[in-house]
């Protein structure tokens, strides 16, 4: 039963979210979303624009959640911790999110392969970081261009690597996908390692379970 407390277009994007997860993003037209919702097409592009807008949308919704869950646990269990050890463990709770659940990779894959979106979820908190670690070492616009690169430079790292196109051990992996992304704080080889081990402890005592609709709990 549909809540009526809703907006059409919170309604929109909740059944887009559960159409894209459980049919992909490619398969979801706007016209199963506007049977779901009884409504025409039009209003769907009144509200977000183009498909790729839509699932932009909902990744940085998705993302979002996830994130606020992960670190709410993290520093509530783990406050003495350095906040970069944190930070690497949220980036491989991502990977691992991705290896395990198939829908939710699919989405994934499909929407960066066939959208450049500048999907900024979380750059205001990548700003502060990189200053607080760089000591100012860049200027804004530099760490926009260095945050939109870096992301796509992970996600095509994700795909490749689960797909089975990238041949190396997990732990291989997982120590240059944390390099890719932790270069510009000029973190050496032997920190990056001390920060892997960190980061790996950190997940096993976090309890997060993945469920349908790119929902965690």
């Amino acid at each position: 039963m549909k809540n009526k407390n809703v907006s059409k277009k919170e309604e929109i994007l909740n059944t887009s979210q559960h159409l894209f997860y459980e049919n992909g993003f490619l398969r979801t037209s706007f016209e199963e979303i506007a049977e779901y919702c009884n409504i025409t097409k039009p209003l769907i592009t009144y509200h977000f624009g183009s498909k790729a807008l839509l699932g932009g949308t909902i990744f940085g919704k998705y993302s979002k959640k996830m994130s606020d869950l992960f670190f709410e646990k993290a520093y509530e269990n783990f406050s003495g911790k350095n906040n970069i050890d944190i930070v690497a463990a949220f980036t491989l709770m991502q990977l691992k999110y991705y290896q395990k659940d198939e829908k939710a990779f699919r989405f994934y894959y499909e929407f960066f392969s066939s959208s450049f979106a500048d999907v900024t979820v979380g750059i205001e908190d990548f700003y502060k970081m990189s200053n607080r670690l760089t000591g100012n070492k860049y200027s804004m616009e530099e760490l926009h261009m260095i945050y939109i690169g870096s992301n796509y430079a992970a996600r095509g790292l994700i795909y490749h690597f689960i797909t089975g196109n990238i041949t190396c051990s997990e732990e291989q992996f997982e120590l240059y996908y944390l390099e890719s992304g932790f270069w510009k704080f000029g973190i050496d080889e032997i920190r990056l390692k001390e920060i892997h081990k960190n980061a790996k402890a950190i997940l096993e005592n976090i309890s997060i379970n993945f469920l349908p609709d790119f929902k965690w709990n």
